[in-house]
């Protein structure tokens, strides 16, 4: 009678363990898998919220500028080109927000006082100290569209993962 019941205690004992293994490898499991969708996750968000910091940046940048004849939307190698002329203790300056080299960049520099041209495209031409590579770089970036539509700025901006985001600026000015 021993014999049985220690070979009943021996297989109860087997079944338990075999059912804690059982389930601690599906709890493994389920941590392993959900690290992952954790970890893609929050790359994705992290991409997007750099994405989504700039265009608030250049929606802010549009929103602060907004004057009349201030603001110019055009393009450089293809890409969008946002100007933002100014003037300070009598000498003009222009703000440039471009594409260059896989970055998004700002510029700013002096530009000549006696053109009435576009601050735009005409205002690359006015500034000798302009060079693509000298600005500040903004967020890594394959393409930055901006175009201008009856006084709506649309902007579009895609990172480097290929994350885009896209955002539609009212000027307040009217031009």
């Amino acid at each position: 009678m021993t014999d049985k019941s220690s070979r009943h205690r021996y297989v109860d004992i087997l079944a338990v363990l075999l059912l804690f293994l059982v389930f601690s490898m599906t709890a493994l499991l389920l941590v392993l898998s959900g690290a992952g969708v954790y970890e893609k996750t929050a790359a994705r968000m992290k991409s997007s919220f750099t994405t989504r910091t700039a265009l608030s940046y250049l929606i802010e940048k549009i929103h602060e500028n907004d004057a009349s004849g201030v603001i110019s939307v055009s393009e450089l190698d293809g890409n969008g080109l946002l100007a933002f002329r100014f003037s300070e203790n009598g000498t003009s300056y222009c703000t440039w927000i471009y594409l260059s080299d896989g970055s998004l960049k700002e510029l700013t520099a002096r530009i000549s006082s006696s053109s009435e041209q576009d601050p735009g495209q005409a205002s690359l031409t006015d500034s000798p100290s302009f060079r693509p590579d000298a600005g500040q770089t903004l967020l890594s970036a394959s393409s930055f569209t901006a175009e201008e539509n009856n006084g709506l700025i649309t902007l579009s901006v895609t990172d480097s993962d290929g994350v885009s985001e896209s955002a539609a600026v009212a000027k307040r000015s009217g031009k």
